[in-house]
């Protein structure tokens, strides 16, 4: 229950408007790959003790 409580996206908050899918597609694929880089990059950091 509490990593539900921690969960963090990287989409923005907001309602957004697209012309068609693959505009929306794009964002979304775009959000989950700054997402995947930040988490892998947290990962490499050396842990403070």
């Amino acid at each position: 229950m509490d990593s539900n409580a921690r969960y963090r996206t990287r989409v923005p908050k907001g309602i957004f408007f697209y012309d068609s899918h693959e505009q929306m597609t794009h964002d979304r694929e775009r959000w989950t790959v700054e997402l995947m880089r930040a988490r892998r990059a947290a990962l490499r950091e050396p842990k403070k003790p």
